[in-house]
């Protein structure tokens, strides 16, 4: 299969991730089947139309193993398989890839937020759905039971999917392990808050900012979600805001302390009391305007004006 096949395209594209940017980002592989089926589904399926848990669990570890020797940081494995944590860290280990840490899907929802997903990259489940082995919507306690096998079976860190709709399950997540979190902010609740950003109902980029936020308050320690692009940008520019207030404010800062240290330099010729950093500040908006039509360079300023309009 494509799947392991060491040319197939995801190894070729961790290849080629890998010699564009060396170690500068980390690069976690989904190990999953339903894109290389006919049927959709994450894994061997019988004749019965059930999926064979064991026999996939085979084919999991040679796709572990592809991903790994292709350059794979961070095995992901999303198919729900029952053992898939234990079975891919057997396989990592017989090829001594002891240090490639495992980020399981342990809580993964039979969701209908995975709409968009789908449909941009043709996966479509014929009279069939994957509810036997993703798990029930309306089920909290199966998700931590799963949790709690996921990390027993050697996972390092753990995955809820999809995000919004289940910070519940990230909390209480968070109640019951340390090792670190990941949600998942699915295809279906970013094309929501773009529907309705597009429609002028919300402000996109700001209820964009307040779902992550939520999700990070639950619990996540880091957020898969299709706006990292956008939020990203939106970082960038924040700090350069606050890098140029920061200068601005530098330099603020040494106007005032010429201005003290004038006064102070002053006040010893005389029997005026020096000007304290304290008593500066009691009255900022007075001193601060003073401090700065008092410096030099803003004298230099006032009279290079006057002089241009003589």
């Amino acid at each position: 299969s494509e799947a392991w096949n060491p040319s197939g395209i995801v190894q070729e594209a961790i290849r080629d991730c890998k010699d564009a940017i060396g170690d500068d980002v980390v690069v976690i592989t989904d190990l999953c089947v339903d894109e290389y089926t006919d049927h959709g589904h994450c894994g061997i399926v019988k004749q019965d139309g059930t999926v064979d848990n064991d026999a996939t669990l085979d084919i999991y570890k040679k796709i572990a193993q592809a991903q790994a020797q292709a350059g794979s940081d961070i095995i992901a494995p999303s198919g729900m398989m029952d053992g898939q944590v234990a079975s891919i860290r057997e396989a990592l280990d017989e090829i001594n890839f002891h240090q490639i840490p495992i980020l399981a899907y342990s809580a993964k929802y039979a969701s209908g937020l995975y709409g968009p997903f789908r449909d941009a990259v043709n996966v479509f489940l014929e009279n069939s759905d994957r509810k036997s082995y993703q798990q029930d919507w309306r089920n909290s306690r199966e998700a931590i039971a799963e949790i709690k096998t996921d990390i027993s079976e050697g996972a390092d860190m753990i995955m809820i999917k999809p995000a919004v709709t289940y910070l519940d399950i990230i909390s209480k997540a968070r109640e019951v392990t340390d090792i670190p979190i990941a949600a998942y902010h699915v295809s279906g609740e970013y094309a929501m808050n773009k529907a309705a950003s597009q429609k002028g109902w919300i402000n996109g980029d700001q209820v964009a900012i307040e779902q992550l936020t939520a999700i990070k308050r639950a619990g996540a320690n880091f957020i898969l979600t299709y706006h990292a692009k956008e939020i990203a940008e939106m970082h960038q520019q924040a700090e350069k805001l606050i890098g140029k207030q920061g200068s601005e404010v530098g330099e603020l800062r040494k106007v005032v302390d010429d201005f003290i240290s004038t006064q102070t330099s002053k006040a010893s010729q005389t029997t005026e009391a020096p000007v304290t950093t304290e008593e500066f500040y009691e009255n900022p908006g007075k001193n601060v305007n003073k401090a700065i039509d008092s410096h030099p360079a803003i004298k230099e300023a006032q009279k290079a004006a006057k002089d241009m309009k003589r």
